[in-house]
């Protein structure tokens, strides 16, 4: 046993030491982690906003640059004289010379030929089909970005790709201020260009690459892999800001976005300047900061485990003491556990709370013991008085249910009777009756038929319930079927001012069914449908056929079922509106009986339902032959 004490010491310590270095691990990857997200989180959006902002500066740049060209055309088309063309060519020569972004400045008159342009260039060409004719004329000055293929074939650089242009052009006048022609100048695009690679190319050393996207997505300026492409771009997105995402070529790239939106007088065409990097090369830093931040913590963790493993021995000295006079205890011998509790007053104070607890547990298990002595006793006792009253209930319902059958029948044949002769007195076969008298008639002759309905339904369920229900299973149409419980209760919908109507899949489908039952299903369905639909309103029957099974769904358009009854919907006599006010007649038995006759055809009848806007109840049937009928299962309460 002595020997045992020496390796229980070394245990315990080392338990304590390994959880105190887990701990402090944990804790510093947990410190690590955080920090590690916190910081790569604002990184992530330094980077994100520093791209963001050269694409902003880029936009304003061309905004405002083509601002000043929108400008010059103006002057320009304000101060251009139509006389002669002779100085009318030199004055556009001498514009254009003195600024070699213009590749043409020209001239038309009304009648769409060009009469002036620099060099002559396309001089006599009639321009009435162009776009920038058309638009300068209904006051849209600017175009979109454009190749050029017949100036392509008038310039030195003919052979080579065509040039992709700016229209500028705005109506000139004559001396009455009257409409004469159209200026327009084709901008080059490559001056555009050059605005946007001036505030990215200082930075293309650490891969920033700049992109210019017209207004549907085309790439304008770009790598050669992506110039003339269409990018789906920017869909959700705001008018600038930054995002990181997957491209085409497999990469991932941190993109900064601003969308052109025109300075001063110029409208601006919508352009959307994007200034993007890798990801892999934008978040480097990030990356750096992250090793630097989990090393310092590893090391932080090592120091704080060393702490742990001499505190762990510290405590575990007199943890160990008080486990020997536990166990002396626990032999029996009486010991006082404050007398172990060293140096420490947290340990100290747990010695003397478990003399307490040992003092406590010793009278109750002397409690106990005497409280066993009489429990068996308390159970069966108990126990008797349960199987007792369970049998009474049981007595009971089966009393009840034979009252409720026993009054059923009884009541069954004189009800008929009564309902035959008010049917010939209301129809008129014994003559006509004084109005008062024949309104009475027909109340009681609707009374005497709901009270047929409900004798009827409580005789169904008696069936149900004993077993006895017989169903005649067949192939039958089960459109055929709907059609015509959707008859049978048009004239009972009509009495709540409620149309019916039927939509159903193009083919028809056979199903193995009960006619009569299943139509007693779809019946019940439609009439609470009509009676809880708004006057004027509208219940359908849909038909549906997929999976293996059939689904005929009545929705109506009322309030909904109330979340408070949605439990009790399928129990016997159950009723929204159990008062004796309600506005609603009904028993309270015709979903539990449907939902009886579904399952007996081996489907099952669900509902969806909204507060305010109805209610959707389906019936699902199984597809195929059925080659013997189901047993109807007994309700649950």
């Amino acid at each position: 046993m002595e020997s045992s004490r020496p390796l229980r010491r070394r245990s315990l310590a080392a338990t304590l030491a390994l959880a105190f270095a887990a701990g402090a691990t944990l804790l510093t990857l947990i410190l690590v982690g955080v920090i590690g997200a916190t910081a790569g989180d604002q990184v992530r959006a330094d980077i994100g906003s520093r791209l963001a902002e050269l694409a902003r500066q880029t936009s304003d740049k061309l905004d405002r640059g083509m601002f000043e060209r929108y400008r010059e055309v103006s002057l320009i088309a304000r101060r251009f004289d139509h006389g002669d063309r002779a100085p009318s060519r030199q004055y556009l020569s001498e514009v254009s010379a003195s600024y070699p972004y213009y590749a043409w400045i020209g001239a038309a008159g009304l009648d769409g030929r060009v009469i002036a342009s620099n060099n002559g260039m396309l001089e006599g060409v009639d321009v009435r089909q162009r776009t920038w004719y058309r638009n300068a004329l209904q006051d849209l000055y600017v175009g979109d970005v454009h190749d050029a293929v017949l100036m392509a074939r008038l310039r030195p650089e003919a052979g080579k790709e065509p040039a992709r242009f700016v229209d500028i052009a705005f109506p000139y006048h004559d001396r009455q201020g009257r409409v004469a022609g159209v200026l327009g100048a084709h901008l080059s695009w490559e001056w555009a260009a050059e605005e946007a690679r001036s505030i990215v190319h200082p930075r293309s050393d650490n891969g920033v690459e700049a992109l210019i996207l017209a207004r549907d997505g085309t790439v304008l300026m770009g790598p050669a892999s992506l110039q003339g492409q269409r990018l789906n771009f920017g869909s959700g997105l705001g008018e600038s800001g930054s995002v990181t995402q997957a491209w085409a070529d497999g990469k991932r790239y941190v993109v900064g976005y601003s969308t052109s939106a025109g300075h001063a007088g110029y409208p601006g065409l919508g352009w959307r300047v994007l200034v993007r990097q890798e990801a892999e090369q934008a978040f480097s830093p990030l990356y750096q900061v992250r090793r630097k931040v989990l090393w310092s913590g590893m090391l932080v963790a090592l120091l704080l485990s060393l702490c742990g493993v001499w505190i762990a021995r510290r405590i575990s000295r007199p943890l160990h003491a008080l486990s020997k006079a536990a166990a002396g205890i626990e032999r029996g011998e009486v010991m006082r556990i404050t007398e172990y509790g060293g140096d420490f007053v947290e340990v100290q104070s747990l010695a003397r709370s478990l003399t307490s607890l040992v003092a406590k547990l010793r009278l109750k298990e002397t409690a106990l013991t005497e409280l066993n002595q009489t429990l068996e006793g308390r159970v069966e006792t108990r126990t008797a008085e349960l199987a007792a009253a369970l049998l009474e209930v049981q007595q009971i319902d089966k009393m009840k249910t034979e009252f409720v059958s026993i009054v059923s029948h009884e009541l069954r044949t004189p009800i008929t009777s009564i309902r035959f002769s008010l049917n010939m007195l209301a129809d008129g076969s014994m003559g006509q009756f004084e109005p008062d008298v024949a309104k009475l008639l027909d109340i009681a002759n609707k009374s005497c038929e709901r009270l047929v309905r409900l004798i009827n339904d409580i005789l169904d369920i008696e069936k149900m319930e004993a077993g006895l229900m017989e169903y005649r299973f067949a192939p039958a149409s089960l459109k055929a079927v709907a059609t015509a419980a959707l008859e049978a209760t048009e004239a009972y919908a009509a009495q709540f001012k409620v149309g019916l109507s039927m939509a159903a899949d193009a083919d028809d489908v056979e199903v193995t069914l009960d006619r009569d039952r299943m139509a007693q299903v779809l019946v019940n369905l439609l009439s609470n449908a009509s009676k809880f639909s708004p006057s004027g309103g509208q219940a359908q029957l849909t038909i549906k056929v997929g999976h293996g099974t059939a689904r005929v769904s009545v929705i109506d358009h009322g309030d909904g079922i109330s979340e408070n009854f949605r439990s009790r919907l399928f129990q016997k006599f159950a009723q929204a509106d159990g008062s004796n006010t309600r506005t609603r007649s009904g028993t309270g038995l015709g979903l539990a009986i449907c939902r009886e006759i579904v399952q007996a055809h081996g489907g099952t009848i669900t509902y969806e339902t909204e507060a305010g806007k109805g209610t959707v109840f389906h019936v699902d049937l199984p597809l195929g032959p059925r080659p013997d009928a189901a047993p109807a299962a007994r309700p649950t309460s």
